[in-house]
């Protein structure tokens, strides 16, 4: 399905070493975005997947929370963009936004 979707390379495997793959097929450039929906220690493995001025995204812990992160893994060295969303805070959003539109005055 990824490849019917455009991805190039697909990484699959449990135990598989993705930060060493992404590193030898982008000859240690690193990639420009990635997401983590995994969560636990897995996030270090994502960081290490991105390059200088990249984006990273935790979406999920399915394997467990995520430990402290330290600040100094992000920048000034790389310069990473580190986003932690939640769908959570956004449902919050919208139902505190319909709540107060659907309100008479």
């Amino acid at each position: 399905m990824a490849r019917a979707a455009g991805a190039h390379r697909v990484v699959i495997g449990r135990d598989a070493d993705f930060a060493k793959t992404v590193s030898e097929l982008t000859a240690g450039r690193g990639v420009d975005v990635a997401y983590d929906g995994i969560g636990g220690t897995t996030l270090q493995k994502t960081l290490a997947c991105v390059g200088p001025f990249g984006v990273a995204a935790s979406i999920g812990q399915a394997a467990g929370r995520i430990p402290p992160l330290d600040v100094d893994e992000l920048g000034p060295r790389r310069s990473l963009i580190f986003a932690r969303p939640s769908v959570m805070a956004y449902i919050r959003a919208v139902m505190e936004f319909l709540a107060r539109c659907l309100t008479p005055p």
